[in-house]
């Protein structure tokens, strides 16, 4: 079921996998840091609400690098809050955009003593295969 969307995003929630899937499109990065962090706060709040256990981020679309200030937000704001929610694994889908990558792990890197399981990937039938493994 669609919980949020925009021209920009769309978050689903499968409750029989417990699955929420996170779709951001082209677009996206023009919003800016505060939309960003408004939306990224509407996440939280439908994975709490809903007891999610496994989390489906699609960035293939979006060329944005996270500054280390957003980084540093995304940990104490986001990520702490989902290992408290329960969730069990993050799998990220990015484009071929090395940056991308690399600041997506350094912002999975911040939350160091997690016990949720974090992985980037290439592929989507790869991310998920990991997810329910």
């Amino acid at each position: 079921m669609i919980l949020h969307q925009s021209d920009y995003h769309k978050f689903e929630f499968f409750e029989e996998k417990s699955l929420f899937k996170m779709q951001w499109n082209s677009g996206a990065e023009e919003k800016g840091e505060e939309w960003y962090k408004s939306e990224m706060l509407i996440y939280i709040e439908l994975v709490e609400k809903h007891n999610v256990k496994f989390v489906l981020i699609d960035v293939a679309e979006v060329s944005y690098a996270l500054k280390p200030s957003l980084q540093h937000w995304m940990e104490e704001n986001i990520l702490r809050r989902g290992e408290k929610a329960g969730l069990q694994k993050t799998a990220v889908i990015v484009p071929p955009d090395i940056i991308m990558e690399l600041s997506i792990e350094q912002t999975f890197d911040e939350a160091v003593n997690s016990k949720v399981q974090r992985r980037v990937f290439g592929d989507y039938k790869e991310a998920e295969v990991w997810l329910f493994s």
